[in-house]
């Protein structure tokens, strides 16, 4: 095909171009560079390093596939809504006011969010799912201290898993996995971590007193008391705590027929 440009440092030239590096027929053309246009805008609406690696982990953890993904192209972690309506409906998501304040397209394909718009919906999804993701930063830490003291594995991309050592884990932890799990962190909400970091808490000290209950209660049988014995095992099981019963329970009033009835009988004392 014969190219004629009509502006820039080639003006006026005409050149032989083959068919197949045109993107679009020349009617077309306006709308091809509307998108590109979008597009562009799209990309400079980015995001950093850190902030993607979290949309990720968000992306793989709460958010169903059938629903929305992250793209890799033609924008890199722009994310695409192919039905907004039932992203909106289905996850809760404040869809309408995070399109208002990003970049975004509409196309055929349904809805295409800037990196930013991505990681607005993930902090959202953080806040609406606060004890999946504060579980999933635990169980992350707990694998980056088990690597920082004995060294784990690394796989390159394309490439085999090499062995590494605690300090590479250790130095791979501070500059890429405690900014990561800190942002998750920030995306729930302080509140959140807070009420996280006592239940957790809380529930790591009824392991501890249990497990203490249990010792002293095998001292006591140990020196011969099987009864006393007994019955603290008993009374530590029977008057635990527990979400089925730390509710107040409101109950009806007994009917004058379930009221028991105390009768008591005096009679002069008998003198012998």
């Amino acid at each position: 095909m014969e190219v004629e440009f009509l502006d820039g440092a080639d003006a006026g030239q005409v050149r032989n171009v083959p068919g197949r590096r045109l993107r679009v027929p020349w009617s077309q053309v306006e709308t091809f560079d509307a998108r590109m246009a979008a597009l562009d805008r799209l990309e400079h609406d980015g995001i950093t390093e850190v902030e993607s690696s979290a949309v990720e982990a968000v992306y793989n953890l709460l958010l169903p596939a059938e629903l929305a993904w992250a793209e890799w192209t033609p924008v890199h972690w722009a994310t695409r809504i192919p039905d907004p309506e039932r992203f909106a409906d289905d996850t809760g998501l404040p869809l309408a006011s995070i399109v208002q304040e990003v970049a975004n397209t509409s196309d055929e394909d349904g809805l295409l969010l800037s990196p930013h718009g991505s990681m607005l919906i993930a902090a959202a999804l953080c806040r609406a799912n606060t004890e999946a993701v504060l579980s999933h930063v635990d169980s992350e830490e707990r694998v980056a201290r088990h690597k920082c003291a004995n060294g784990g594995a690394f796989r390159p991309s394309g490439g085999r898993s090499e062995p590494t050592s605690a300090q590479w884990e250790w130095q791979w932890y501070l500059e890429s996995t405690r900014p990561l799990l800190e942002l998750l962190r920030e995306w729930c909400g302080h509140r959140a971590v807070t009420v996280h970091e006592r239940l957790v808490a809380a529930e790591s000290e009824v392991a501890r007193l249990d497990e203490l209950v249990s010792r002293l209660v095998d001292t006591v049988r140990t020196h011969g008391d099987e009864l006393l014995a007994e019955t603290f095992a008993r009374e530590h099981i029977d008057e635990q705590v527990t979400p089925y019963n730390v509710r107040t329970l409101v109950e009806r009033p007994l009917s004058p027929a379930e009221i028991p009835v105390s009768v008591e009988y005096r009679r002069r004392p008998r003198w012998s």
